[in-house]
């Protein structure tokens, strides 16, 4: 039990532990990959592979949260960036039938990922390893967790919107794959680079619940 102050007063929020609860499993989630780099040879490829790759659980859940969004497109958009996708504004996109939405989602973070790992693979040999599919799991969970805990448990599907979740999935994505290619080009340490990493995720994480509160 914690206690949540609002305008409204102070009120007990039963909810908040679950927050905190899977930031640590996200935290403990990314640290696998940690102490394989510093203590179990893991290499380049594999990790960069299972950064990749994270990148379609995350595509995975986005889809479920646009099917689970009740929020109102152009109430509970908040401040949308001013940006066109395929010529279409994204609050125009986010208005338009879910089916539709889902579909333009999977095609474009489609060609985001195809793209990137073509790129990815030039600069690295990405290597597909049981470790690669050890921390696929466990990131897998742990995404599922923060999608249960939080989207659900919490209602934050009650202002969550298709425009919201179209462009939530690149805020989270850009400066960790950013860190990848600056990685490469400066040839910083693996362990350093996950630590990043999971500082990144962990503000992420914790920005994303700030964004679909309703106090």
């Amino acid at each position: 039990m914690s206690l949540l102050i609002s305008k409204k007063g102070v009120r007990a929020e039963s909810v908040v532990p679950f927050i905190s609860y899977n930031s640590v499993f996200l935290v403990l989630a990314n640290l696998v990959p940690l102490a394989g780099v510093l203590f179990w040879g893991w290499n380049q490829g594999e990790l960069f592979f299972i950064y990749w790759s994270e990148s379609a659980i995350i595509g995975f859940y986005t889809i479920l949260k646009i099917v689970w969004a009740k929020g109102t497109p152009g109430v509970d958009d908040g401040k949308l960036p001013e940006i066109k996708l395929n010529d279409i504004p994204l609050s125009d996109l986010g208005k338009k039938p879910k089916a539709f939405v889902i579909i333009f989602f999977i095609f474009h973070f489609g060609i985001f990922m195809f793209v990137h790992g073509v790129f990815l693979s030039t600069l690295f040999s990405l290597t597909f390893t049981i470790n690669v599919l050890l921390s696929f799991i466990l990131l897998f969970v742990s995404h599922g967790i923060s999608f249960i805990m939080n989207f659900i448990g919490t209602k934050e599907y009650l202002s969550a919107t298709p425009g919201k979740l179209l462009v939530e999935p690149y805020y989270r994505l850009f400066p960790v794959h950013f860190a990848i290619v600056l990685s490469a080009l400066v040839k910083v340490p693996l362990f350093i680079f996950v630590i990043v990493k999971i500082a990144v995720d962990l503000s992420s994480h914790l920005q994303q619940r700030k964004a679909f509160r309703k106090d």
